[in-house]
């Protein structure tokens, strides 16, 4: 990839009621409308999940914020959110409105302010088995310790009903912590998976990131949840210590 933006797909086993080639159209138009407005080194991110009867298609970026006056116009033909960085006529999105309508689907969009933006498509689930099988394991599209939830296509977390604002550095550690729950992790463990640095004794880098993201997880009147365990490193549990 040109600019260096992180994609990725998570395989699922999950099946609609759709025309191949339309959806298929539909998502690549939506892919590369993200990598116009996606700067370098961005992330995005195509995933589904259920959503009572249907299954919710997600188009994920890390691009620039669509203004809230701009959301219902940005389906419209001729419309460009940022004119410096395409060179197109702007009527992709208007496209895939028009082929959402002809399948019967519905598509919304969401943004938040220095995150991004999520398009997602909503079809009709259907419970036939698809013809080809995967041989990948479809990827977890959300880690649950406890309370403690992180939304891995919304990058969002929670605890119970309290949301939480996670910095991009503190989403890959709260990530790789929950995928450990309950296992003592070390600082050299930690700086090496998610810093991707070589370990330092005398350094303090993990204690000031930790730190910052215990204040966010274990709120006021709450059981804690990330402890320190003397001498060994870090521990994410929902049990209460002992």
């Amino acid at each position: 990839m040109q600019k260096g933006i992180d994609i990725r797909v998570c395989p699922t086993s999950a099946s609609v009621m759709s025309n191949a080639v339309l959806l298929n159209g539909i998502l690549r138009n939506l892919v590369s409308n993200a990598i116009k407005y996606t700067e370098p080194n961005g992330r995005i991110l195509i995933g589904c999940r259920r959503s009572g009867q249907a299954v919710r298609i997600d188009v994920c970026d890390t691009g620039i914020d669509i203004a809230s006056e701009q959301l219902s116009s940005i389906f419209q033909a001729f419309t460009r959110l940022d004119s410096t960085r395409c060179d197109g006529l702007g009527v992709g999105l208007f496209i895939v409105r028009r082929a959402i309508e002809v399948l019967g689907h519905r598509i919304d969009v969401s943004s938040v302010v220095s995150r991004g933006s999520r398009f997602s498509i909503f079809a009709t689930r259907t419970e036939m088995e698809p013809c080809v099988r995967s041989s990948v394991e479809p990827r977890e599209t959300a880690l649950r310790v406890g309370s403690l939830e992180l939304d891995l296509i919304d990058r969002t977390a929670r605890r119970g009903n309290r949301p939480i604002d996670l910095r991009p550095r503190e989403f890959q550690l709260l990530k790789y912590m929950m995928q450990r729950s309950d296992q003592v992790l070390t600082c050299a463990n930690l700086i090496k998976d998610v810093w991707h640095y070589n370990f330092v004794p005398e350094t303090n880098r993990i204690y000031v990131h930790m730190g910052r993201l215990r204040s966010k997880i274990d709120g006021p009147n709450e059981v804690p949840m990330i402890r320190n365990v003397r001498g060994e490193g870090f521990v994410l549990s929902a049990k209460l210590p002992t």
